[in-house]
């Protein structure tokens, strides 16, 4: 063989053996990673990156001022890192977080865990099934083909739901949990009472504030007028009623008058504040005693909100004693 010979098929042998490489390292079946014993795919990494886009992107806006969110940015070092380094880490956590929740429902009901693989194709096992459904007079709710994205969140609320369902069962959350938060929390159950609030609203504050002798002016009936002339600051004057059927947006139009007057009592004067961007001083002229919702109205969302919070906890947990160990195809991971 002469040398030309056998430096070209040398060269040929160099340039098959390097596609191959980086078709392997961009394989989508690539194992990028394991947590615990579980193989994490680079198709499975990559679902989890790409979430992580939108919200690095906003980050990155707000901090440095980036605008162009081309390939080049997520390579280009900002402070000690990218944004590609940041999307992993937070994939990391949000792959990490998936698993701690199949593995506490694994835990609690010995529900199966599904790798990513069988999620994709029950997946579309189930949109076929919905589609068939369809197509056949049935009726389902909700789209009939749901995105893999839409179907994953659907799954991991599910077995939140059973695991939810498994622990009132076995009545892990007891009746003295729920007396006990009830007791513990009785503002989270209270409702404002009905409250009539005066507010005069100032052009700035004076030194010399007489609040008091306003609001006793306008009740004696002398016009809004007459007191402007006397008092040069006060630019306007309203009276409010508050009651639990107040419109919401009402509500939120004067929320920091809502929030000042829930602190005070009938005939109280407040100290001058803004209503929005408008100082202001009120006085309660009205005042109802709170009501508190009775236990056995409540007694299903604070049910709710303790095993929902069991649930953070118990994930929590999980996932702080797992670990995401890399493979040398971890740095192939991108966002398309």
């Amino acid at each position: 063989m002469t040398y030309k010979k056998f430096m070209s098929l040398f060269l040929i042998a160099g340039s098959i053996a390097s596609t191959l490489c980086s078709c392997a390292a961009t394989d989508s079946s690539a194992v990028v990673g394991y947590i615990d014993e579980h193989p994490i795919t680079m198709e499975e990494f990559n679902y989890f990156l790409s979430q992580q886009k939108s919200s690095v992107c906003q980050s990155y806006s707000q901090l440095y001022g980036i605008t162009s969110f081309d390939s080049a940015f997520w390579n280009n070092e900002y402070g000690d890192s990218t944004p590609l380094d940041s999307a992993r880490a937070f994939a990391k956590e949000a792959c990490l977080e998936a698993y701690a929740t199949q593995m506490l429902a694994e835990k609690t009901t010995s529900a199966e865990f599904l790798s990513f693989s069988q999620l994709k194709e029950n997946a579309e096992n189930f949109n076929t099934a919905r589609k068939e459904s369809t197509s056949n007079g049935g009726i389902v709710y909700g789209p009939i083909e749901y995105s893999f994205d839409s179907y994953y969140h659907r799954y991991l609320s599910q077995l939140e739901n059973d695991i939810k369902e498994y622990w009132i069962s076995t009545n892990a959350v007891s009746d003295a949990d729920i007396d006990a938060f009830y007791s513990e929390n009785q503002n989270l159950f209270s409702l404002n009472g009905d409250a009539d609030v005066s507010a005069i609203y100032l052009s700035y504050i004076p030194s010399d504030l007489s609040a008091d002798n306003i609001f006793l002016g306008l009740e004696e009936g002398v016009s809004l007028e007459d007191i402007k002339t006397q008092y040069p600051y006060v630019t306007d004057w309203h009276t409010y009623s508050f009651t639990n059927e107040t419109e919401k947006s009402d509500l939120l139009s004067h929320a920091d008058i809502v929030s000042q007057a829930s602190s005070m009592n009938t005939g109280d004067v407040s100290e001058p504040f803004l209503d929005g961007t408008y100082p202001c001083i009120i006085k309660v002229t009205r005042k109802e005693d709170a009501i508190v919702i009775p236990l056995a109205e409540v007694r299903n969302r604070i049910t709710d909100y303790l095993l929902n919070s069991r649930i953070s906890t118990e994930t929590e947990l999980i996932q702080n004693r797992l670990v995401f160990t890399e493979t040398d195809a971890f740095q192939n991971t991108s966002i398309e």
